[in-house]
């Protein structure tokens, strides 16, 4: 019996208990699980869009139109320029897609919305240009430092407005008369060439100061303010401003008078020239 109790004991010292060993092989197993997930989530994504891109090449290419240029679900355009998103076989889209075009920034489905970026960066920069050219057809009349304190440009959000304003002492027509000064021709003679060269449409509109009994409608100044308006478009035109060119010629009396606080001042009569900020026209092949 001492004998059995001998071997027992050394068979319990040698190794430990069995269960030991599998707590460990279990262990030992979940930290190789845990290393392989960290690997995996840690995966370079440039081999990942390589992989992607060789499966898209071994299986085709098919793509999914989406209404781009109006608000997706998350709130957000899904791309600033408007897209043609109408349907189109795969190979006509792949053609598009991937036409170049090497006098526009953009290409592929953006190449004809670029245009219509260009335009509106454009068009401050033509009115700009426009208001400079002004000032040096101008700038040489002998009377220029005074007449220069009676016309007003401005680029607004309607495009560039040339104001042409009376002054006592200088005026741009006769008194309560719509038959035009020589200065006023002469002005005009310079302004025209420069309208000529812009592309959008001309609006002439016609100004009165307030006299109280003239600013009724059907009165004196409706009537005078729109026979100014209509003399200064005939004064163009006698300089090559074609009809084609005018948008629109009114008269609005008092209704509009540049020193507000002051109706009744002399600097209100004025003729407004308006170059205005047209749309760019829809190229032909747009489906809008």
């Amino acid at each position: 019996m001492s004998g059995r109790k001998k071997g027992g004991g050394g068979g319990g010292g040698h190794g430990g208990a069995p269960w030991v060993i599998t707590f460990a092989d279990l262990m030992a197993l979940l930290m190789a699980l845990f290393v392989m997930i960290v690997s995996f989530s840690s995966q370079d994504e440039q081999k990942l869009h390589d992989a992607a891109g060789s499966m898209r090449d071994a299986f085709g290419y098919q793509s999914v139109q989406r209404p781009a240029g109006m608000i997706e679900q998350s709130g957000l355009p899904e791309r600033k320029y408007l897209r043609n998103v109408q349907p189109m076989s795969l190979s006509e889209a792949v053609e598009f897609a991937t036409d170049f075009n090497d006098q526009y920034e953009k290409q592929g489905p953006e190449v004809n919305t670029n245009r219509f970026e260009k335009a509106a960066e454009s068009k401050p920069r033509e009115y700009l240009t426009a208001s400079e050219s002004l000032r040096q057809a101008l700038q040489d009349l002998p009377d220029y430092a005074e007449l220069s304190k009676q016309i007003v440009l401005s680029v607004t959000h309607d495009g560039l407005h040339i104001s042409i304003i009376d002054q006592d002492g200088r005026p741009m027509f006769g008194a309560q008369s719509s038959e035009p000064t020589d200065r006023m021709k002469i002005v005009l003679s310079r302004i025209a060439p420069v309208i000529q060269q812009m592309p959008g449409r001309l609006q002439i509109i016609g100004h009165t100061e307030s006299t109280g009994d003239m600013a009724v409608p059907g009165g004196a100044a409706w009537t005078l303010s729109t026979k100014r308006a209509l003399a200064t478009a005939e004064i163009l035109g006698s300089f090559g401003l074609g009809p084609g060119s005018l948008a629109q010629v009114i008269g609005v009396a008092d209704k509009d008078p540049m020193f507000p606080d002051d109706p009744f001042l002399s600097g209100n009569r004025r003729i407004e020239l308006v170059l205005l900020k047209e749309a760019p026209a829809l190229p032909s092949e747009s489906p809008f």
